[in-house]
């Protein structure tokens, strides 16, 4: 797949956890790869903590190939902040000199619920995405009326900016794949056949009536699907936030990392 990908000419962006592969194959695909390309390691800890997210890896493996890559293409290291391995902050930066990766990429993690116990005690690590979600948890549970939760919460659809689309294994075109039914109700549900990608392509679904309703429904909180309120809800006070850390290539996305250049 990846010489397919370099034969058209593309750029490459691995991202991997590092486990379970063969140093054999690790020297064909920096073979394949070349100055523009580059593999993200996403390894949540050290030696004796990386295995408590990523269940079953190997910490040799892992170790052993992000050396081997680091001398032959550019490869970062995404690093997710737990309360596990919060204390592993600056002993990881030193293993990323020692093992000359371009960044290390501290990660703000998105899912943390409200009394979750891997929520790192440092709230430097607590990301907006968290701290949003758990006040529209609030919002959500406080029972509101349409105007209050109006008031309240604005839609922010990351979809519009051509992010977070999504097709789904039944065929569908979604503006996400939490907008994916998990059951027999919901609006996504009763409309699933105007999203039917066997019935009509992408571009008929985006210009569609039925699109359109969507857009209409998302400028309101009240009335927009559950999905689109958990998934793009933001509350009015982290508008700003959003805003300021959002990605330059992905509106209503925050980034919620700490970037350290490491090497050039």
């Amino acid at each position: 797949m990846l010489s397919y990908l370099k034969k058209a000419g593309l750029g490459i962006s691995v991202e991997t956890n590092g486990s379970h592969r063969k140093m054999d194959w690790w020297r064909k695909t920096c073979d394949i790869l070349g100055d523009e390309d580059m593999i993200t390691f996403s390894v949540d800890g050290l030696e004796d903590t990386n295995h408590i997210y990523r269940i079953n890896a190997r910490w040799n493996d892992i170790e052993q190939a992000m050396r081997y890559c680091a001398g032959r293409v550019a490869v970062d290291w995404k690093f997710i902040v737990f309360r596990h391995n919060e204390h592993q902050i600056d002993d990881a930066r030193k293993l990323a000199e020692d093992i000359g990766v371009r960044r290390l990429v501290f990660k703000k993690s998105g899912r943390f619920g409200q009394e979750d116990p891997m929520t790192p005690l440092n709230k430097e690590y607590v990301g907006v995405v968290t701290r949003n979600r758990r006040e529209i948890d609030k919002v959500m549970q406080g029972g509101m009326d349409a105007e209050d939760l109006d008031r309240n919460v604005e839609i922010a659809p990351k979809c519009r900016f051509g992010k977070d689309l999504s097709i789904t294994a039944h065929g569908h075109f979604l503006p996400c794949s939490p907008a994916e039914p998990a059951g027999p109700s919901g609006w996504f549900y009763e409309n699933l056949e105007h999203f039917d990608l066997r019935n009509f392509p992408i571009e008929e679904i985006l210009a569609s009536s039925k699109w359109q309703e969507l857009e209409t429904m998302w400028e309101r909180a009240s009335t927009a699907p559950p999905a689109c309120r958990e998934y793009c809800g933001v509350h009015k006070d982290y508008l700003k936030q959003y805003s300021e850390t959002s990605r330059p290539d992905r509106p209503n996305k925050p980034q919620d990392i700490i970037a350290v250049t490491i090497g050039s």
